[in-house]
């Protein structure tokens, strides 16, 4: 299994409600998880567009994962 689909189902509680306040390694987790499933390298710049896109993406393949866990 891929570390960071792992890495995703090991915390999805995390990326299945909506949170406003993230802390750095949660942050990093988020990245991670993102980079590994579109196989990029986006880097944190503080940007907070960036964040919530970043963050939006991570939470439909955290959706994605639960769903397919359900049938």
């Amino acid at each position: 299994m891929e570390d960071w689909k792992e890495e995703l189902e090991n915390n999805l509680d995390l990326f299945v409600a909506v949170k406003r306040n993230w802390q750095p390694d949660e942050l990093s987790m988020a990245y991670r998880i993102y980079n590994g499933h579109y196989g990029t390298v986006v880097r944190d710049t503080g940007c907070g567009s960036c964040r919530r896109s970043v963050l939006s993406h991570v939470f439909k393949i955290a959706e994605d994962i639960k769903k397919s866990r359900n049938s």
